[in-house]
Formats: C-alpha cells, sequence, structure tokens
C-alpha cells in the first residue's frame, strides 16, 4: 500500500508522545526483571526494543490514518446517505476491532454525532470540541487529526497508562468549477477512537514472548 503523506503536524507531535510513552513502559519492564536479566544485554535489548516498537506504533498510526482518509471520500459520507453510512461505519468497525479501534463515528456539520459505532453516543452536540473546530477550517481539508493522549482512569496496579486517541478527517464536498480554488462545502467530521493501551500490552506481549 502506498504509505501516505502525512499532512498534519499533530500527527508529528503525536508520534514523539508515543515514542517517549514506550521508552518509559520499556524501562518499566526491564526494571520489573529479575537483576540478571537486567545486566544481560541491557544497552542493546532497549535500543531494539524501543526501535521495533517504536516502527510498528507508527505503521499502525498511518494506516488507521489511510482508513480514516477514505471513510472522509466516499461520496455517500459526502452526501449524508445515512442508511449507508451506517452500514459502512459498523462494517469497518467490524473489521476495525481487531486493530484496537474503540469507536467510529460521523459528525454532520454542526458538530452533530448522526452515526457511531457507539449507539450511545448518536446525537451529542460535539460543535465546540477541539476536533471539529480543527476540521471546519478550509485550510485543513485533505488533512488528518490526531489528538492529543486522553488519559484514562484505570487500576493503580497497571503498569501501562490507560490511553486514547481520536483520529480525524473533515469531509468537504466538492463544489468547485474548474480553476477554483475553493475548498468546496464542509459536511461534517468521521472519527477513530483508538485503544492506544491495549495496542502497546500486545506488541510488549510479544516482544517479551520471543
Amino acid at each position: 500500500m502506498k504509505k501516505l503523506l502525512i499532512k498534519s503536524h499533530h500527527l508529528i507531535i503525536t508520534l514523539a508522545v508515543v515514542i517517549t510513552i514506550i521508552i518509559g513502559v520499556v524501562l518499566l519492564l526491564l526494571n520489573n526483571s529479575t537483576e540478571k536479566e537486567i545486566v544481560k544485554d541491557f544497552n542493546s535489548q532497549q535500543l531494539y526494543l524501543v526501535k521495533e516498537l517504536s516502527r510498528e506504533i507508527e505503521t499502525y498510526l498511518i494506516n488507521r490514518v489511510q482508513l480514516v482518509e477514505v471513510l472522509s471520500t466516499i461520496p455517500a459520507f459526502q452526501n449524508q446517505d445515512i442508511k449507508f453510512i451506517s452500514s459502512e461505519i459498523d462494517r469497518f468497525h467490524a473489521y476495525e476491532t481487531s486493530n484496537y479501534v474503540k469507536t467510529m463515528s460521523l459528525y454532520n456539520s454542526v458538530g452533530t454525532i448522526v452515526y457511531s459505532s457507539n449507539k450511545d453516543i448518536i446525537g451529542h452536540k460535539l460543535g465546540e470540541s477541539e476536533i471539529f473546530k480543527w476540521a471546519k477550517k478550509p485550510e485543513n481539508k485533505n488533512k488528518q487529526y490526531i489528538s492529543s493522549p486522553i488519559k484514562l482512569t484505570g487500576p493503580s496496579t497497571d503498569s501501562i497508562p490507560h490511553l486514547h486517541f481520536v483520529i480525524a478527517a473533515p469531509i468537504y464536498k466538492s463544489i468547485n468549477k474548474s480553476g477554483d480554488t475553493n475548498p468546496g462545502k464542509f459536511i461534517g467530521v468521521v472519527t477513530e477512537t483508538l485503544e492506544f493501551d491495549k495496542l502497546l500490552f500486545s506488541l510488549i506481549s510479544n516482544y517479551q514472548s520471543i
């Protein structure tokens, strides 16, 4: 698959945050090992794990961003065909749950969630949210947004923080004529909420089993 060129600086910032989190988690795991395991190849193991985890997480985020971008360009989403949208979101979400996607949602042009894989939030009005305000700006057409990490409350004994991220892409319906630079009509926003803590736990568990 052709690698997506990420235009939004938010992704770069988020990846930096992610790598920092990884380093902390890896160090925690190493410190919880036996003294013999810590001493053995400490430096090389630490560097290897950080590089491999960072690479896998970057690939994971790029793939999720690509999917959200695809959804934002589907004509039925631009036309607000709710019947088609509901079936498509449910279909994509069923596939994406294995990729630690918790929720997929569609906002309309005023920030109301018109459909979501989480039926409890349909109808919520989020027009004042940071994501929606970003999406409405014409200069962000064809860009993607990744939120700052959302830390959730979990058991105090958990070694990995409970973190979620939201990826969003604005939906614009083209009304351009040839040579027109107008970005088109703002229709809404499509979002994915990622259970990043579960992804980290899975990746780290895989490396521990090697």
